[in-house]
């Protein structure tokens, strides 16, 4: 059954969001269980796959340190090379992905170990991002699917400039990065859960997937008609059904006449709910439009309108460019909102987000 919106309460929410006010649901951190990190901590499951919120272990960010990163046990400088390093690795080992490679042809790239990708020079050393900006690109129909044996993973520094999300090169029926076997839940970048539950419904959490300093460029998605091939189903750059820690990165050129969001998560799975961080990203979007599009969504929409409240993110000092909203849940209400609030930089309630801190909506 879905919630029916207060008008008079959403009205004021919606217009503080507009003049740059931010509001802050976060919760009591004296109330969570486990440690800050939520890593490895455990809960027992409400039932219908919610979470008691006092198992909710807020999410903390230390930079990643890129000069303390292992020297890579593999660097991979071509598609081929780099399927193998990784069918092959084990948990804890580095490949760099040489910068200035393009691959192109890469398709879907299953990480099943706890391994990190990141981008290297031309000698193999490990790319610090405050001191260069080189980095290896992904293109073409190119993903990266992270298994639930995969969490803990790490994606750091790499490019992205797909012309194709969900679907193998040169195909509309077969799927690439698609989680659960819906064609609804495809990305660059698929994240399966992170968590597991026994038969009496005691779920452990394992290690959060990191990604830091991504660049997602859209510039090459047009559509999101299926017969034009590029996206599955709307596909997004990122969707998570499990933990993950987002920061530093930047998604440009999103559309909006095209269905294509930056980041999603359904918030349909214990992990995807057990607190997942976004901070200090850019996203901006080309102006002109109002498909129903955004650049995080979190939860499931029906007609233009979210009322899941569990997701339990926390989203801090990201910045929206060229949106016309920053926050909205109901985005074809005309009562609540006479000017359709789209595209909308975060498409969810306000009670998903346990931090909402420093988000900005500018122009350019």
């Amino acid at each position: 059954m879905k919630l029916k919106p207060i008008v008079p309460l959403m009205s004021l929410i919606f217009a503080a969001m507009l003049t740059g006010c931010n509001f802050d649901g976060s919760s009591d951190p004296s109330s969570s269980s486990g440690d800050s990190t939520g890593n490895g901590s455990t809960g027992t499951s409400s039932g219908g796959g919610s979470i008691d919120i006092g198992d909710i272990d807020t999410p903390t960010i230390a930079a990643v340190d890129y000069s303390a990163i292992a020297t890579p046990t593999v660097t991979a400088q071509d598609d081929l090379a780099l399927q193998n390093a990784v069918a092959a690795a084990a948990d804890g080992d580095v490949i760099g992905l040489t910068a200035g490679v393009n691959f192109a042809s890469l398709g879907a790239l299953t990480v099943d170990k706890k391994i990190t990708l990141v981008s290297v020079d031309s000698a193999g050393a490990v790319i610090d991002p405050t001191a260069s900006d080189e980095q290896a690109l992904i293109s073409g129909a190119g993903c990266i699917y992270i298994s639930p044996k995969g969490a803990g993973s790490q994606v750091l520094n790499i490019a992205f400039k797909n012309d194709t999300i969900g679907y193998e090169a040169g195909t509309t029926t077969d799927n690439a990065c698609v989680l659960s076997g819906s064609s609804g839940r495809s990305g660059v970048i698929a994240i399966d859960e992170t968590s597991e539950a026994d038969s009496a419904g005691t779920v452990k959490y394992f290690k959060p997937v990191i990604l830091d300093n991504l660049n997602f460029d859209a510039e090459l998605i047009t559509s999101d008609q299926t017969a034009d091939g590029q996206l599955n189903n709307k596909a997004s750059w990122l969707i998570a059904y499990g933990q993950f820690e987002l920061t530093n990165s930047t998604f440009t050129n999103l559309k909006s006449d095209v269905q294509n969001i930056g980041v999603y998560s359904a918030c349909n799975t214990d992990s995807s709910k057990n607190g997942s961080l976004i901070e200090a990203n850019t996203f901006a979007v080309v102006p002109g439009s109002s498909s129903e599009t955004a650049a995080i969504k979190l939860g499931n929409s029906s007609s233009g309108l979210i009322d899941t409240i569990t997701c339990n993110f926390s989203l801090v000092d990201n910045t929206f460019i060229n949106y016309t909203a920053l926050l909205a849940n109901d985005v074809k209400n005309t009562v609540l909102y006479p000017t359709k609030p789209l595209p909308v930089g975060i498409f969810s309630t306000p009670e998903s987000l346990t931090k909402n801190e420093g988000n900005t909506l500018t122009t350019q």
